[in-house]
């Protein structure tokens, strides 16, 4: 029989939960099973033949599994009469990690992205086209103080935020990816005060009414430009990965504010600039960053992606090649979720054959200061890509490589400027002006120079 994605209810001919007596740690790994039944009332029969050609049978059932809650979902069919097909969900039971129940219109999900917040610290079950029922079960077989928060995609999203509506147990957020609309009781029904964030992500295209957000506090719209339903989950064809990647990235924000637990990104991040600005250590620095990370210096195009690649520029390249004099004083730090930007001046004298900023231009002896903004991406506790910024212009024009002669490029000013807003008046480059050559890239000038590749 055909089956709307919104009548989901009908296709339950029953529901069975069942739990085991806890266990001490270590706790069981988060599974989940499919099998099928031959009938609804009868365990599966195993038919053996023995060598004097007598056939004997024996009934086998399934083994109970110790600090695990199942939940098994029979559904009819259209094959024949006492047929279903049998779905187990299995919740593990013995753990403290915080709950993430993740649910979407396909039997399959992205193993990386349930891989992804398990690595962040949370334990994750995904449950095809989950409705109301699941959920209050799921809810139910929870400690009544024990938070969880739901992720949902497409229709089940849909599904997802009627049952938030009148949730069972502790439900704290729901996050819901291009659901076709609020239940339609909505907002002469709002959200319970105990869900403290709904967060709806949808594309630009999509049909939504935004303005109901209006109506609750705890409901935020997010619109995705150039994105189409299916922007977030990698096995459909509309899979969008900035768009994707910029969701994740306030998703986990809600999670983190919900559930918690609190990260420190800065300690992380500091950990990573010691071994590699201070330490000088291309293992150290390897050590600190994901198992296939990412770098890119972004004027250069210099860096590399993976361990391998990533090693070998930073002990062959990035690390020997660092004049002494290398100094970073941080100007400004922004932390996001999942994400820290330093805005900072680097300053240095051209030395040696700086290979990330300045690969195939032999010393010149020229004292060098620039602004650099490097925008770091943190996954599962550890550093997964950089991209740094800097003008590459100014770097140039200050060691004297290129005549920027009547061109709009400014020197040293500009870290000048952004250390001190005073330092330099703005605005002098309009009309056709020039900046006077700097005093700083004379050798008779003097600098503050900080000490061998220290960080501020």
């Amino acid at each position: 029989m055909k089956v709307s994605a919104f009548n989901f209810r009908s296709l339950f001919s029953r529901f069975a939960v069942t739990a085991s007596k806890p266990t001490p740690p270590p706790p069981q790994t988060t599974t989940a099973t499919a099998a099928a039944s031959a009938t609804t009332t009868n365990p599966p029969i195993q038919t053996n033949t023995n060598p004097t050609g007598t056939t004997t049978t024996k009934t086998t059932t399934k083994p109970k599994t110790k600090s695990l809650l199942s939940i098994i979902k029979l559904f009819s069919s259209h094959r024949p009469k006492r047929v279903h097909y049998r779905r187990y969900i299995t919740l593990n039971m013995n753990t403290n990690l915080p709950r993430i129940f993740i649910t979407a219109d396909t039997n399959e999900f992205d193993p990386s992205e349930l891989a992804q917040w398990q690595a962040e610290g949370y334990e994750v079950v995904y449950i095809p086209r989950a409705d109301n029922q699941v959920f209050e079960l799921l809810g139910d077989a929870l400690e009544g103080s024990e938070k969880y928060c739901i992720i949902a995609y497409g229709t089940a999203a849909t599904l997802a935020l009627q049952y938030a509506l009148y949730p069972v147990g502790n439900l704290v957020a729901l996050i819901a990816y291009y659901p076709t609309g609020l239940p339609s009781t909505f907002p002469s029904e709002p959200y319970p005060e105990r869900l403290r964030r709904i967060l709806i992500q949808i594309p630009d295209g999509q049909t939504f009414n935004p303005d109901v957000t209006k109506h609750t506090q705890c409901l935020k719209f997010q619109l995705y430009q150039n994105a189409k339903p299916g922007f977030a989950e990698k096995l459909t064809a509309n899979y969008n990965p900035i768009a994707a990647g910029l969701a994740h990235s306030r998703t986990l924000a809600v999670v983190r504010d919900t559930l918690g637990p609190e990260l420190d990104l800065e300690e992380i991040w500091g950990e990573h600039l010691l071994a590699a600005f201070v330490s000088r250590n291309a293992n150290k620095t390897l050590d600190s960053m994901v198992k296939e990370p990412y770098v890119n210096h972004v004027p250069t195009l210099v860096g590399g992606s993976g361990y391998d690649e990533l090693h070998d520029f930073y002990h062959n390249y990035f690390i020997p090649t660092n004049p002494p004099s290398l100094s970073l004083q941080q100007i400004s730090r922004t932390v996001g979720s999942d994400r820290i930007v330093d805005e900072m001046i680097c300053r240095f004298k051209h030395t040696t054959e700086m290979i990330w900023m300045l690969p195939g231009v032999k010393p010149t002896g020229r004292r060098v200061e620039i602004p650099i903004v490097i925008i770091a991406c943190i996954k599962a506790k550890k550093v997964y890509a950089e991209n740094v910024y800097w003008d590459q212009a100014s770097v140039l024009k200050q060691i004297g490589v290129v005549d920027f002669t009547g061109l709009p490029v400014s020197g040293p000013e500009s870290a000048w400027k952004v250390e001190d807003k005073d330092s330099v008046p703005a605005n002098i480059l309009l009309g056709g002006g020039e900046l006077q050559e700097p005093l700083t890239n004379d050798e008779s000038a003097t600098v503050t120079e900080g000490t061998e590749n220290n960080t501020k």
